[in-house]
Protein backbone atom coordinates (compact mmCIF):
# COMPACT_ATOMS: atom_id res chain seq x y z
CA UNK A 1 0.00 0.00 0.00
CA UNK A 2 1.52 3.52 -1.16
CA UNK A 3 1.31 5.93 1.32
CA UNK A 4 -0.45 8.87 0.59
CA UNK A 5 0.89 12.73 0.11
CA UNK A 6 0.14 14.91 2.64
CA UNK A 7 -2.63 16.53 0.63
CA UNK A 8 -4.45 13.91 -0.06
CA UNK A 9 -4.02 12.67 3.20
CA UNK A 10 -5.63 15.54 5.03
CA UNK A 11 -8.80 15.18 3.11
CA UNK A 12 -9.19 11.38 3.21
CA UNK A 13 -8.03 11.25 6.96
CA UNK A 14 -11.41 9.35 7.85
CA UNK A 15 -10.97 6.95 5.30
CA UNK A 16 -7.05 5.57 6.10
CA UNK A 17 -8.42 5.46 9.74
CA UNK A 18 -11.11 3.20 8.46
CA UNK A 19 -8.79 1.17 6.24
CA UNK A 20 -6.08 0.65 9.29
CA UNK A 21 -8.61 0.25 12.29
CA UNK A 22 -8.33 -3.42 11.88
CA UNK A 23 -4.15 -3.47 11.77
CA UNK A 24 -2.79 -4.04 14.60
CA UNK A 25 -1.48 -0.98 17.30
CA UNK A 26 2.41 -2.76 16.46
CA UNK A 27 1.46 -2.36 12.42
CA UNK A 28 0.39 1.01 12.65
CA UNK A 29 3.28 1.96 14.90
CA UNK A 30 5.60 0.77 12.25
CA UNK A 31 4.18 2.63 9.41
CA UNK A 32 4.46 5.90 11.76
CA UNK A 33 8.03 5.15 11.58
CA UNK A 34 8.62 5.16 7.96
CA UNK A 35 6.09 7.37 7.11
CA UNK A 36 5.73 11.16 8.11
CA UNK A 37 1.94 11.41 6.72
CA UNK A 38 1.32 8.25 8.83
CA UNK A 39 2.43 9.87 12.17
CA UNK A 40 -0.63 12.13 12.98
CA UNK A 41 -2.82 8.80 11.83
CA UNK A 42 -1.00 6.27 14.06
CA UNK A 43 -1.43 9.42 16.83
CA UNK A 44 -5.37 9.68 15.94
CA UNK A 45 -6.03 5.80 16.29
CA UNK A 46 -4.40 5.04 19.45
CA UNK A 47 -6.59 8.29 20.83
CA UNK A 48 -9.46 6.10 19.41
CA UNK A 49 -8.26 3.24 21.11
CA UNK A 50 -10.15 2.46 24.34
CA UNK A 51 -7.93 -0.67 24.42
CA UNK A 52 -4.72 1.71 25.13
CA UNK A 53 -2.72 -0.49 22.83
CA UNK A 54 -2.75 -3.32 25.84
CA UNK A 55 -4.40 -5.67 23.23
CA UNK A 56 -3.37 -6.97 19.98
CA UNK A 57 -5.91 -5.30 17.95
CA UNK A 58 -7.57 -1.83 18.11
CA UNK A 59 -10.79 -1.16 20.17
CA UNK A 60 -11.98 1.97 18.54
CA UNK A 61 -14.73 4.30 19.95
CA UNK A 62 -16.65 6.79 17.94
CA UNK A 63 -14.23 9.93 18.76
CA UNK A 64 -11.55 11.19 20.29
CA UNK A 65 -13.32 12.59 22.56
CA UNK A 66 -15.57 9.95 23.65
CA UNK A 67 -12.15 7.66 24.11
CA UNK A 68 -11.07 9.87 26.68
CA UNK A 69 -13.89 10.26 28.25
CA UNK A 70 -13.85 6.30 28.53
CA UNK A 71 -10.30 5.65 29.45
CA UNK A 72 -11.80 8.51 32.71
CA UNK A 73 -14.23 6.06 33.90
CA UNK A 74 -12.45 2.44 33.96
CA UNK A 75 -8.93 1.36 34.07
CA UNK A 76 -8.43 -1.15 31.12
CA UNK A 77 -6.95 -4.63 31.87
CA UNK A 78 -6.61 -7.35 29.81
CA UNK A 79 -7.27 -9.78 33.01
CA UNK A 80 -8.85 -10.21 35.86
CA UNK A 81 -7.03 -9.61 39.32
CA UNK A 82 -4.78 -12.40 40.39
CA UNK A 83 -6.37 -14.54 37.70
CA UNK A 84 -2.81 -15.54 36.44
CA UNK A 85 -1.40 -16.70 39.84
CA UNK A 86 -1.19 -20.07 40.32
CA UNK A 87 1.02 -23.56 42.02
CA UNK A 88 4.61 -23.39 40.66
CA UNK A 89 5.26 -26.70 39.48
CA UNK A 90 1.69 -28.05 38.70
CA UNK A 91 0.17 -28.62 35.34
CA UNK A 92 2.07 -30.13 32.06
CA UNK A 93 5.02 -30.89 31.71
CA UNK A 94 5.29 -30.45 27.93
CA UNK A 95 8.03 -28.95 25.58
CA UNK A 96 8.69 -25.47 27.16
CA UNK A 97 9.56 -24.53 23.06
CA UNK A 98 6.46 -24.70 21.55
CA UNK A 99 2.65 -25.99 21.73
CA UNK A 100 1.64 -28.91 23.86
CA UNK A 101 1.13 -32.70 22.75
CA UNK A 102 -1.91 -34.52 21.79
CA UNK A 103 -1.71 -36.34 24.82
CA UNK A 104 -1.35 -32.86 26.84
CA UNK A 105 -3.10 -33.77 30.97
CA UNK A 106 -4.70 -30.10 30.98
CA UNK A 107 -6.59 -30.75 28.00
CA UNK A 108 -7.67 -34.51 28.96
CA UNK A 109 -8.58 -33.14 32.24
CA UNK A 110 -10.51 -30.44 29.82
CA UNK A 111 -8.56 -27.27 31.42
CA UNK A 112 -6.02 -25.02 29.92
CA UNK A 113 -2.46 -24.68 30.72
CA UNK A 114 -1.40 -22.43 33.07
CA UNK A 115 1.31 -20.79 35.11
CA UNK A 116 3.20 -23.95 36.17
CA UNK A 117 2.85 -25.50 32.76
CA UNK A 118 6.24 -26.48 30.71
CA UNK A 119 5.00 -25.27 27.40
CA UNK A 120 4.83 -21.70 25.36
CA UNK A 121 2.55 -18.61 25.86
CA UNK A 122 0.97 -19.60 22.44
CA UNK A 123 0.05 -23.06 23.06
CA UNK A 124 -3.29 -23.89 21.78
CA UNK A 125 -4.15 -24.72 25.10
CA UNK A 126 -4.27 -21.48 26.32
CA UNK A 127 -6.30 -19.77 23.91
CA UNK A 128 -8.15 -17.14 26.47
CA UNK A 129 -5.18 -16.06 27.88
CA UNK A 130 -4.26 -14.09 24.34
CA UNK A 131 -4.92 -10.83 23.51
CA UNK A 132 -7.84 -9.72 21.66
CA UNK A 133 -7.53 -11.68 17.79
CA UNK A 134 -10.66 -9.89 16.10
CA UNK A 135 -10.73 -6.48 16.11
CA UNK A 136 -14.31 -4.61 17.83
CA UNK A 137 -15.53 -1.45 18.16
CA UNK A 138 -17.79 0.58 20.62
CA UNK A 139 -20.96 2.59 19.40
CA UNK A 140 -23.57 4.22 21.87
CA UNK A 141 -27.37 3.07 21.47
CA UNK A 142 -30.06 5.94 22.73
CA UNK A 143 -31.47 3.19 24.76
CA UNK A 144 -29.47 0.10 25.60
CA UNK A 145 -25.69 2.10 26.44
CA UNK A 146 -22.25 1.24 24.95
CA UNK A 147 -21.95 -2.01 22.96
CA UNK A 148 -19.70 -3.82 20.98
CA UNK A 149 -19.44 -4.38 17.87
CA UNK A 150 -17.16 -6.38 15.29
CA UNK A 151 -15.10 -5.13 12.45
CA UNK A 152 -14.80 -8.22 10.84
CA UNK A 153 -16.93 -11.42 10.15
CA UNK A 154 -16.04 -13.92 13.37
CA UNK A 155 -16.17 -17.95 12.67
CA UNK A 156 -18.87 -19.75 14.62
CA UNK A 157 -16.71 -21.13 17.63
CA UNK A 158 -14.25 -19.14 17.53
CA UNK A 159 -12.87 -16.90 20.97
CA UNK A 160 -14.09 -13.56 20.64
CA UNK A 161 -13.02 -11.91 24.47
CA UNK A 162 -13.09 -12.52 27.80
CA UNK A 163 -14.55 -10.97 30.62
CA UNK A 164 -11.65 -9.23 33.01
CA UNK A 165 -12.30 -7.26 36.65
CA UNK A 166 -11.54 -6.96 40.08
CA UNK A 167 -12.42 -10.59 41.33
CA UNK A 168 -14.62 -9.93 44.35
CA UNK A 169 -16.06 -11.71 47.46
CA UNK A 170 -19.75 -12.52 47.48
CA UNK A 171 -20.29 -9.92 50.65
CA UNK A 172 -18.28 -7.20 48.83
CA UNK A 173 -20.28 -8.01 46.10
CA UNK A 174 -23.76 -7.67 47.35
CA UNK A 175 -22.15 -4.08 49.51
CA UNK A 176 -21.57 -2.97 45.84
CA UNK A 177 -24.47 -4.18 44.01
CA UNK A 178 -26.71 -2.13 47.25
CA UNK A 179 -24.39 0.79 46.69
CA UNK A 180 -24.75 1.20 42.92
CA UNK A 181 -28.97 0.57 43.30
CA UNK A 182 -29.30 3.47 45.89
CA UNK A 183 -27.13 5.64 43.75
CA UNK A 184 -28.94 4.60 40.46
CA UNK A 185 -25.56 3.42 38.65
CA UNK A 186 -24.87 0.18 36.26
CA UNK A 187 -24.15 -2.85 37.68
CA UNK A 188 -21.34 -4.63 35.61
CA UNK A 189 -20.99 -7.20 38.31
CA UNK A 190 -20.77 -11.03 36.82
CA UNK A 191 -21.33 -13.82 38.88
CA UNK A 192 -19.79 -16.92 37.86
CA UNK A 193 -21.71 -20.25 39.44
CA UNK A 194 -19.91 -23.44 38.69
CA UNK A 195 -21.60 -27.14 40.11
CA UNK A 196 -19.74 -29.84 41.40
CA UNK A 197 -20.80 -33.26 42.26
CA UNK A 198 -21.01 -33.91 46.17
CA UNK A 199 -23.62 -30.40 45.74
CA UNK A 200 -20.72 -27.80 45.75
CA UNK A 201 -21.12 -24.59 44.01
CA UNK A 202 -18.57 -22.25 43.99
CA UNK A 203 -19.11 -18.42 43.33
CA UNK A 204 -16.97 -16.17 41.24
CA UNK A 205 -17.57 -12.22 41.19
CA UNK A 206 -15.78 -10.06 38.62
CA UNK A 207 -16.51 -6.38 38.84
CA UNK A 208 -14.80 -4.68 35.66
CA UNK A 209 -16.41 -1.13 36.98
CA UNK A 210 -13.36 0.40 38.49
CA UNK A 211 -10.42 -2.24 36.37
CA UNK A 212 -12.08 -4.16 33.29
CA UNK A 213 -11.96 -4.80 29.68
CA UNK A 214 -14.03 -5.09 26.92
CA UNK A 215 -16.32 -7.45 28.31
CA UNK A 216 -17.63 -4.63 30.78
CA UNK A 217 -19.22 -3.17 27.22
CA UNK A 218 -21.45 -6.48 26.11
CA UNK A 219 -25.46 -5.84 26.09
CA UNK A 220 -27.84 -8.32 27.19
CA UNK A 221 -30.36 -10.07 24.55
CA UNK A 222 -32.79 -11.98 26.20
CA UNK A 223 -32.95 -14.62 22.59
CA UNK A 224 -29.68 -15.76 24.16
CA UNK A 225 -27.49 -13.66 22.16
CA UNK A 226 -24.72 -14.35 19.21
CA UNK A 227 -21.95 -15.38 22.27
CA UNK A 228 -21.68 -18.24 24.58
CA UNK A 229 -20.21 -17.46 27.77
CA UNK A 230 -18.06 -20.37 29.07
CA UNK A 231 -16.45 -20.64 32.76
CA UNK A 232 -12.75 -21.89 32.04
CA UNK A 233 -10.13 -23.03 34.59
CA UNK A 234 -6.74 -22.79 34.16
CA UNK A 235 -4.08 -25.64 35.49
CA UNK A 236 -2.55 -24.79 39.18
CA UNK A 237 -5.06 -21.37 39.03
CA UNK A 238 -7.49 -21.31 42.06
CA UNK A 239 -9.96 -18.94 39.91
CA UNK A 240 -11.79 -19.17 36.68
CA UNK A 241 -12.08 -17.38 33.43
CA UNK A 242 -15.03 -16.26 32.03
CA UNK A 243 -14.94 -16.47 28.40
CA UNK A 244 -17.27 -15.30 25.40
CA UNK A 245 -17.40 -17.42 22.27
CA UNK A 246 -19.00 -17.15 18.66
CA UNK A 247 -22.57 -19.19 19.01
CA UNK A 248 -22.45 -18.76 14.86
CA UNK A 249 -20.90 -17.16 12.54
CA UNK A 250 -20.76 -13.32 12.88
CA UNK A 251 -21.21 -10.39 10.50
CA UNK A 252 -18.86 -7.22 9.94
CA UNK A 253 -20.60 -4.27 11.70
CA UNK A 254 -23.14 -6.82 14.02
CA UNK A 255 -23.14 -6.08 17.67
CA UNK A 256 -21.93 -8.44 20.21
CA UNK A 257 -24.54 -10.03 22.59
CA UNK A 258 -24.90 -12.55 25.70
CA UNK A 259 -27.66 -13.68 28.13
CA UNK A 260 -27.02 -12.01 31.51
CA UNK A 261 -29.01 -14.74 33.30
CA UNK A 262 -32.33 -16.50 33.10
CA UNK A 263 -34.81 -14.87 32.04
CA UNK A 264 -37.51 -12.79 34.01
CA UNK A 265 -40.54 -10.96 33.75
CA UNK A 266 -40.63 -7.44 34.31
CA UNK A 267 -41.70 -5.83 37.38
CA UNK A 268 -40.95 -2.76 38.78
CA UNK A 269 -37.83 -3.57 40.72
CA UNK A 270 -36.41 -4.62 37.64
CA UNK A 271 -34.28 -2.08 35.05
CA UNK A 272 -35.82 -2.55 32.02
CA UNK A 273 -34.57 -4.32 28.56
CA UNK A 274 -34.30 -2.61 24.96
CA UNK A 275 -32.41 -5.38 23.66
CA UNK A 276 -35.09 -5.14 20.39
CA UNK A 277 -35.55 -8.81 19.83
CA UNK A 278 -38.98 -10.49 19.52
CA UNK A 279 -38.65 -12.77 22.56
CA UNK A 280 -37.86 -9.10 24.50
CA UNK A 281 -39.36 -9.64 28.22
CA UNK A 282 -39.03 -6.42 29.17
CA UNK A 283 -36.58 -6.68 32.13
CA UNK A 284 -33.35 -7.49 32.40
CA UNK A 285 -31.74 -10.88 34.24
CA UNK A 286 -31.36 -9.90 37.57
CA UNK A 287 -28.77 -12.31 39.04
CA UNK A 288 -29.11 -11.90 42.96
CA UNK A 289 -25.64 -13.08 44.67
Amino acid sequence: MDPPSPALFVQHADAWVCVLSRASPRTVARLACVCRCFCSLSERLAALDVACGTEDVLLLAPSVEEAAKLRRTFTYARTSSGEEEGESGSGCNCASNGACSGDCTCAAAQLECGPGCGCARDCRHRETQRPLSWPLSLQRHVRRGWGVFAETAVPMGAFVCSYSGEVIGVEEARRRLAEQDACGKDNYILVLREHFSGGLTILTCVDPTRVGNVGRFLNHSCDEGNLELRVVRSSGCALPRAAFYARRQLRAGEELTYAYGLPAPACPSRKRCFCGTATCLGALPQDDV
